[in-house]
């Protein structure tokens, strides 16, 4: 960002930046920030930053699962990220392969967990309910699915 000087860059999945704030005044920048400017005003630095965090711990429990394959404890950790608000699409893709996984693998009741999750979690409605819809598909029992109204 204009303004700033990089001090460090850290790649640990996810790309960590630490910067200090130059000379530099906002006459001189091209743009001053501005959140008037955003197409999205409401994706704020923590907005951005809880999405991130959701983004990288999908990522490394997706690589778990394509290492190790399921297990009640990675099938946990997922349902914990997800209580988090996150990318959709990415959120979608990994919680599907996910279920996929586990129903290849016979565990239905942790695919049945995971979807649930989704469907109670701080996601669009629209997504909440094709979980749901998906949970029922897979014998979800009903005051579960009552549970993700």
């Amino acid at each position: 960002r204009a303004g700033f000087d990089v001090t460090r860059v850290v790649d640990a999945g996810a790309l960590f930046v630490v910067a200090r704030a130059n000379a530099t005044t906002a006459d001189q920048l091209p743009l001053a920030y501005s959140a008037e400017r955003l197409e999205a005003s409401e994706q704020t630095a923590a907005w951005v930053s809880v999405r991130l965090q959701s983004y990288a711990n999908l990522s490394k429990l997706s690589y778990l699962l394509a290492q190790r394959g399921g297990s009640a404890e990675l099938t946990a950790a997922l349902v914990r990220t997800v209580a988090f608000p996150s990318f959709v699409t990415h959120l979608v893709e990994t919680c599907a392969n996910f279920v996929e996984q586990l129903v290849a693998q016979g565990q239905l009741e942790q695919a049945v967990a995971v979807t649930l999750a989704v469907a109670s979690g701080p996601h669009p409605s629209e997504l909440r309910q094709e979980f749901r819809t998906f949970a029922e598909r897979l014998g979800a029992a009903p005051e579960a699915l009552a549970a993700t109204h």
